[in-house]
C-alpha cells in the first residue's frame, strides 16, 4: 500500500480528533491538527470547509478590528492565533491549543494571514511532509 500526503494529512487529523476525545498528549493533538490542515489545505470537503471558516475568520477579523481601530488588521487575527499557540505549546497545551493551532492553519491554507512572508509556510510543509512519506513508503518496500 502506498501511502499518499494528503492520506497523510487526513491521518493526522484522525489522531488528533483521537487524543482530544480521549484527553490526552496535548501538544501532540495541536501539532497534529496544525500540520493535518496545512497539508490538506483546500482539498475535497474538509479542505473546502476549512477554507470557508478561514476566509470567514479573516473578514470578521478585519471587521472588528475595522469597527475598533478605525482600519481593518488584515494580520490581527493571524497574530492573536500565533502567540496564543506558541505560548501554550512552550507552557503547557491546554484544551484551546488544538482550537488556536487548527485556525492558525486553517487562516495559513487559504493565504490571508496578511503576511506576505507566510505565503510559502504551507507549500514548505507539504513538501516537508511528502519527502516523510516517501522515505515511509520506500522503507515499507511499497511500489507504484
Amino acid at each position: 500500500m502506498i501511502l499518499t500526503v494528503t492520506e497523510l494529512g487526513g491521518l493526522f487529523l484522525v489522531a488528533a480528533i483521537v487524543l482530544h476525545a480521549l484527553g490526552i498528549l496535548a501538544r501532540a493533538r495541536a501539532i497534529l491538527l496544525f500540520a493535518g490542515v496545512l497539508v490538506l489545505g483546500t482539498a475535497g470537503a474538509v479542505g473546502t470547509v476549512l477554507a470557508w471558516i478561514g476566509l470567514h475568520l479573516q473578514d470578521a477579523a478585519g471587521s472588528i478590528t475595522g469597527w475598533a481601530f478605525g482600519a481593518p488588521l488584515a494580520a490581527g487575527l493571524f497574530v492573536v492565533l500565533a502567540i496564543v499557540t506558541v505560548h501554550d505549546l512552550r507552557n503547557g497545551a491546554r484544551k484551546r491549543t488544538m482550537l488556536a493551532a487548527g485556525l492558525l492553519a486553517a487562516v495559513l491554507s487559504v493565504g490571508v494571514s496578511g503576511f506576505p512572508a507566510m505565503t510559502p509556510l504551507r507549500a514548505t510543509v507539504v513538501q516537508a511532509v511528502s519527502n516523510g512519506v516517501s522515505a515511509l513508503n520506500s522503507a515499507s518496500g511499497a511500489h507504484r
